[in-house]
């Protein structure tokens, strides 16, 4: 009969996951659970047997992780990337009904790539991601977010929390995502709900926001709020802490007012 959950309770585990995924096992229909915290100062650092090894994030590559991955709210530590590809964080790609739930990445891991960066994964579609947290720093060049860098469509984001400092060297940056869907986009279906920042946000260049940094117009957001500091260098931030390049983003900033009154 084959397994269709799997318990992980060290680094080395974690790892070997992560090796079977990217080498093209996407777990769909499986649960990985955490059985445990996870320290992962021995498999990645800036000195692990005196060498500097980043994170290479699960899922990288075209195919994803299609699984359920259900933290248990466990906190995985020590996450250390440093890399210059795009899609960084604990996961690359999530697709195809996967559901990543209840993963805390703690305060001493560090987080920095290009461009769709986020401390939970870099990029997600057709997945949902259910509470998670984020307490680590996380920096790109462009589309950062606290717990998501940037997603396309039909993408859930509930019950999240990033208490982390996002940076962004070039635009968008957020505390919880980045991206949102695409402009061009009108069926999209992406949701976010029951989500708040409390860590401070800075934009390089322009576009800085609590919640979310770039949404299309059918971006429904709601229930949510930011108490951190946002900071955009090359433009004002509005009073909903999202910084309006043009006019397509109009919709994006009254939603995010909507769900900061209440809703």
């Amino acid at each position: 009969i084959e397994k269709t959950e799997e318990i992980i309770r060290t680094a080395n585990e974690l790892a070997e996951f992560r090796d079977k995924v990217n080498t093209g096992l996407t777990y769909e229909g499986k649960v990985i659970k955490l059985g445990n915290d996870i320290d992962l100062s021995s498999v990645c650092g800036e000195n692990v047997n005196g060498k500097k090894i980043s994170w290479e994030p699960i899922g990288k590559g075209d195919m994803g992780f299609h699984g359920t991955f259900d933290g248990q709210y466990h906190i995985i530590d020590n996450l250390y990337i440093n890399s210059t590809d795009d899609y960084q964080g604990l996961f690359s790609h999530i697709y195809r009904n996967a559901t990543i739930t209840s993963v805390i990445i703690g305060e001493n891991s560090s987080i920095t790539g290009n461009t769709c960066v986020g401390a939970i994964t870099g990029d997600i579609a057709n997945a949902s991601i259910l509470n998670c947290g984020n307490n680590a720093s996380v920096t790109g060049y462009n589309t950062v977010g606290g717990i998501v860098g940037c997603a396309s469509i039909n993408t859930n984001i509930i019950g999240t929390y990033n208490k982390g400092n996002i940076i962004s060297k070039g635009s968008l940056a957020a505390g919880i995502i980045g991206r949102l869907g695409y402009a061009s986009s009108t069926v999209l279906n992406n949701i976010v709900k029951y989500c708040y920042n409390s860590g401070n946000v800075t934009s390089e260049d322009q576009t800085a926001s609590g919640i979310c940094a770039e949404g299309s117009d059918h971006t429904k957001i709601y229930n949510c709020y930011n108490i951190g500091t946002i900071t955009c260098k090359k433009e004002t931030n509005s009073e909903d802490t999202h910084t309006r390049r043009n006019s397509r983003k109009a919709k994006v900033i009254w939603f995010n007012i909507i769900f900061l009154q209440s809703r």
